[in-house]
């Protein structure tokens, strides 16, 4: 049950360019939440079965020093088996959703996926010990110890977010740790935004996101292949809370859970869900909602909402208001998204939201809150 290789590697690829143009990352709005965050100065463990040092994604990234829990060594590398790549692999879709973020790799599983939960709860416990956000569990099992089940209470205790792959079984058996309320359990889906044909379900699942032929970094003689499975779903929300930590430091793992199911997407491709719903969590996740309704009103994303918010405001409602959608316009450089613009959270952009932010700069009294309408996310 621990990383799950019932879906092989389905493809090799040489080129690092299908990587970087994938239309389930456009889906969920990732490209335009990196321009509001990118993970700078959150640091994410990858507990997994290691990760390919001298691939070139890896060579250009944030890789800090990790542990092997199986060699007791401080080289987490991957070792050659029949998941080979897979916490490479995961490892580039962490990297493909917040680029700046800082990456742990604390191997557990050997190459063939073999490992125990004791392991995975000294990993967890190292990772609280070494000061990470944000933890990515790709594996699962369907009994868990009470060892492992004390190191993730403890982690949430000490405000880190921890994410797990529901599994590739089809099955509505429970999945741990992705089962344990204190985790963000992700299921997958298909290009076609239906429940993937493997992906597990259940009512502890609380999103789902891109899980079908997913095209990521790989180790070995290959740098790159297209993949499948919920173990590859995990790391695009991990991801995706890296970007809403970069801006929201403080914010708790339940606030940050219950920030990501608020601005999900319901209305999937085929029809929309009422939530929550045992196959589908909270629905889809979605990246810019999550990270542009932490930054209603900073148009600039510096990180104060000023003078220059203020002008900008005003030239987006003379020139682009569309009603208050949240419809994106690029703008030297800039991305300004009709939702960050509701301050009032009445589904539209007008002078009302132009009253607030003046009274927010001259009087300084606004807190500004994301704009959730029940299960829709941000209206």
């Amino acid at each position: 049950g621990f990383p799950d290789e019932s879906t092989p590697v389905f493809s090799y690829g040489i080129s690092p360019l299908s990587y970087y143009d994938q239309a389930g990352f456009y889906d969920i709005g990732i490209d335009s939440a990196q321009l509001l965050s990118t993970g700078k100065g959150v640091v994410v463990a990858v507990i997994d079965n290691g990760l390919d040092y001298s691939h070139p994604l890896m060579q250009s990234s944030n890789i800090l020093a990790g542990y092997d829990f199986i060699l007791n060594s401080s080289d987490p590398s991957e070792q050659p088996g029949t998941i080979y790549g897979h916490g490479t692999f995961v490892t580039g879709l962490l990297l493909l959703t917040a680029p700046d973020v800082s990456i742990v790799p604390l191997r557990v599983f050997d190459g063939n996926g073999v490992g125990d939960q004791f392991n995975v709860a000294l990993a967890i416990d190292w990772a609280v010990n070494h000061e990470v956000d944000i933890i990515n569990m790709s594996f699962g099992t369907t009994e868990m110890i009470d060892v492992l089940r004390l190191a993730i209470e403890d982690a949430a205790k000490r405000k880190i977010v921890m994410i797990a792959a529901v599994g590739n079984e089809g099955s509505s058996i429970p999945n741990y740790p992705a089962a344990h309320p204190d985790v963000i359990a992700v299921a997958a889906v298909d290009t076609l935004e239906m429940l993937a044909n493997f992906s597990n379900y259940g009512d502890y699942i609380d999103l789902v996101a891109p899980g079908v032929n997913l095209y990521s970094s790989l180790a070995g003689d290959y740098d790159w292949g297209t993949w499948s499975g919920t173990s590859f779903s995990a790391p695009i929300v991990s991801g995706t809370v890296a970007m809403i930590k970069q801006i929201k430091n403080n914010y708790s793992p339940a606030e940050i859970q219950d920030h990501l199911r608020n601005t999900s997407r319901t209305d999937l491709l085929w029809g929309s869900i009422t939530v929550p719903d045992v196959q589908y969590g909270y629905g889809m996740i979605n990246s810019l909602n999550a990270v542009s309704q932490l930054s209603i009103g900073d148009l600039n994303g510096d990180g104060v909402r000023d003078l220059t918010d203020l002008t900008m405001m005003i030239d987006y409602i003379k020139s682009y208001n569309t009603g208050g959608n949240s419809s994106d316009v690029e703008k030297e450089g800039i991305i300004v998204v009709g939702g960050m613009l509701d301050l009032n959270c009445d589904g539209n952009v007008n002078i009302s939201d132009i009253a607030i932010m003046v009274h927010h700069i001259y009087v300084k009294w606004n807190d500004f809150k994301p704009c959730y309408q029940a299960g829709k996310g941000p209206k």
